[in-house]
């Protein structure tokens, strides 16, 4: 799959309602939860309330198509055992934990 492509079925499988969905962490840390959900054709992604332990967002956060295509790349990079990405993707968003979780979800 794409980035568009999953990005369109991110979308679709959330905009009836949102979903909990665990971070995918590349070490032996355990995964946060959190929530994803479309507000008005836009992918937002709060703290879990069903899950634990949940993320700690101060705020609700919103993850533009445009943040998750840059992310998606690296995902598949990370998975194939590169490990000095991590500053790198940090550098183009902070939401690059959530995004490989929806990746994770969602492909």
């Amino acid at each position: 799959m794409n980035a568009e492509k999953i990005w369109n079925n991110i979308i679709a499988q959330l905009s009836d309602s949102s979903e909990e969905i665990a971070t995918v962490p590349r070490n032996s840390r355990e995964p946060l939860w959190f929530s994803a959900s479309i507000e008005n054709g836009n992918l937002y992604i709060n703290n879990a309330t069903n899950h634990r332990p949940s993320t700690s967002l101060s705020i609700k956060r919103k993850i533009s198509k445009s943040d998750f295509e840059k992310v998606y790349p690296y995902y598949f990079r990370l998975a194939d055992g590169e490990t000095n990405l991590v500053k790198e993707v940090a550098a183009i968003s902070m939401n690059s934990a959530y995004i490989y979780a929806l990746i994770a979800k969602f492909e």
